[in-house]
C-alpha cells in the first residue's frame, strides 16, 4: 500500500527484446538512478529460480504473459529477460523486462514501483521523492522511441498531467491516508509494520488522515475485523475436521 507507478510494457513489431531493453537500461544510466544493473539478466523459466530473488521475480512476471490475468506462475518454457534499477533511497527497486510464453511471439511485462516512501525525512524528503518519481516517468517517456509500447497508471497523476504541484498534493494525501489507516488498525489491535511508523511526524500525518479520510478508514477497520473473524472460523472448522477424522471429539470455538 502506497503511492506507486504501475507499468505495462510490450515490444513493438520489428524490435529485438534484448536490444530494446538494453537501450532502456542505458537510458536509466543517463538519469539520476542511484544504481542500475550492468547488463541484462536472462532466464528460462524452467531453470532453477528458487534460490535467486531476481530469477524468481522474472518467473512471476513471465506468468503474466500467457493470459490477461495474473497467474503468478511461469508458463512452460517461458523466456524472460530484464534488469533492476534503483531510483533512490526509500523507493522500491524497479524491475523491468520482457517475457514471452511458449509458442507466442508477444513480448510483454507488468510491474509496479512504489515511490512514496522515498519521501521519508531520513531519505531526503520530498526532494528525494520527486527525483525518484520523475526519473521513472522520464525513463518511460523514452521507451516508445526504442521499441516499447507503454501503458502507465501513475497514482501521483504526473504521467497524465505533468504537474509537480498536483503530484506533491497526491503525496500529501497518500501520507495522511496511510498514516490514518495504520493508526486505526493499531487501535484495533492489528499488528502493522510500515515505513511511515518511523517518521517523526507520524502522529500529525495520522491526525490529518483521520480528518480527511474518516469514512474510508472506518470501512478499512470494518473489513479487517470481518476478515479476522472469517479466518478464525476457517481455522476452527479445519481443527474440528481434523479432530473428527482422527477420532477426537468436537472442538470448541
Amino acid at each position: 500500500m502506497g503511492l506507486s507507478i504501475h507499468i505495462a510494457l510490450s515490444l513493438k513489431p520489428g524490435y529485438s527484446p534484448r536490444g530494446a531493453l538494453d537501450a532502456l537500461r542505458q537510458r536509466c544510466m543517463d538519469l539520476p538512478f542511484v544504481q542500475v544493473d550492468g547488463a541484462l539478466r536472462e532466464l528460462n523459466a524452467n531453470g532453477d529460480h528458487e534460490t535467486d530473488e531476481f530469477s524468481r521475480m522474472l518467473c512471476i512476471h513471465a506468468g503474466t504473459v500467457g493470459e490477461d490475468t495474473f497467474t503468478g506462475e511461469p508458463p512452460d518454457e517461458a523466456e524472460a529477460v530484464g534488469f533492476v534499477a534503483f531510483p533512490g533511497n526509500g523507493c522500491e527497486p524497479l524491475l523491468l523486462g520482457l517475457a514471452k510464453a511458449r509458442g507466442s511471439e508477444r513480448w510483454c511485462w507488468r510491474t509496479a514501483c512504489k515511490t512514496q516512501y522515498a519521501n521519508a525525512p531520513a531519505h531526503g524528503g520530498r526532494v528525494n521523492f520527486l527525483r525518484c518519481h520523475l526519473s521513472i516517468i522520464a525513463l518511460l517517456d523514452a521507451a516508445p522511441a526504442i521499441g516499447l509500447s507503454v501503458d502507465v497508471v501513475d497514482e501521483g497523476d504526473y504521467w497524465l498531467y505533468r504537474d509537480v504541484h498536483r503530484l506533491d498534493q497526491k503525496l500529501t494525501q497518500y501520507d495522511a491516508m496511510i498514516a490514518g489507516a495504520i493508526g486505526a488498525l493499531k487501535d484495533a489491535s492489528v499488528s502493522v509494520q510500515a515505513p511511515l511508523l518511523s517518521r517523526p511526524d507520524f502522529e500529525r500525518l495520522e491526525a490529518d488522515g483521520n480528518a480527511l479520510f474518516t469514512q474510508q478508514i472506518r470501512e478499512l477497520v470494518r473489513l479487517t475485523a470481518l476478515d479476522r473473524i472469517h479466518k478464525r472460523h476457517a481455522t476452527h472448522d479445519a481443527a474440528r475436521c481434523w479432530s473428527r477424522r482422527h477420532g477426537g471429539g468436537d472442538v470448541s470455538p
